[in-house]
């Protein structure tokens, strides 16, 4: 379980010494340290960055705002304070909360939730990012990612046999394998249509390798005759677009 590592800027000592306590207590929260005043908060961030700072505002040395002036990255930080007036300057800061003293345990413990609400979001945005990155990464190599609940699933775009609609989400086929994807046929169109794959009908997509045969259907359709043996119809609508993609009339 990741602990977030967690810093106090206090200088009462009850109150420093109260909310460590309510800190140790959490078992996603890791007490990295505690501090009184400016300098040393100055210097204990600067040693190692903390997720989340707890943080009094008018302290021994100074005011604790040239301490957020020295921070890099994004902490989540909880105000602990007697003065209010501060608020506003407080929350332009990307404060997660404003706790006034006196304040009760039920209140500090609400704003720390509040926080790892913050924090959880932000690694998983994190996490998502360098996931969006690793997928660019492979669909260069002509690999097909395909985002199945928790995986993902990798096989070659020229495996693809066909791709239907299923409402607002896809099944790829992949012969006598097919996934479901969150993603729509729409997007999946775009991402493939400049490849081998040519849209048949408003709810299918196929590759044009895997096209063995095409015959005539009813009502002006056409049926096509895949590799694998599958049947796709090919609608009216989408005829000109195939035989522009084959070069052919059908």
């Amino acid at each position: 379980m990741t602990r977030w590592k967690t810093l106090v800027v206090e200088d009462e000592a009850l109150t420093q010494e109260h909310i460590s306590q309510m800190i140790d207590e959490d078992s996603e929260l890791q007490l990295i340290g505690k501090c009184s005043g400016v300098r040393e908060a100055i210097s204990a961030i600067t040693k190692t960055p903390p997720d989340l700072i707890l943080l009094d505002i008018q302290l021994s040395d100074g005011n604790s705002f040239e301490i957020l002036k020295k921070i890099k990255g994004t902490p989540a930080i909880i105000f602990v304070t007697a003065y209010d007036r501060y608020a506003i300057q407080a929350f332009e800061k990307h404060a997660v909360d404003y706790v006034l003293k006196p304040f009760d345990q039920d209140r500090l413990l609400q704003a720390l939730e509040r926080a790892k609400t913050r924090l959880k979001n932000s690694s998983l945005n994190h996490t998502l990012i360098e996931f969006e990155s690793l997928i660019s990464e492979i669909r260069a190599k002509d690999q097909f990612p395909i985002k199945v609940n928790n995986r993902v699933i990798l096989r070659k775009t020229d495996e693809i046999t066909w791709i239907e609609a299923q409402n607002s989400e896809a099944l790829v086929h992949f012969g006598s394998e097919s996934f479901l994807t969150r993603e729509s046929l729409s997007s999946l169109d775009k991402r493939l249509s400049h490849k081998n794959f040519v849209r048949v009908h408003r709810s299918a997509l196929v590759n044009l390798g895997q096209i063995a045969e095409v015959q005539k259907w009813f009502h002006g359709d056409f049926m096509l005759i895949l590799r694998d043996g599958s049947r796709v119809k090919l609608s009216r609508r989408y005829r000109e677009n195939l035989e522009a993609r084959l070069g052919s009339n059908i």
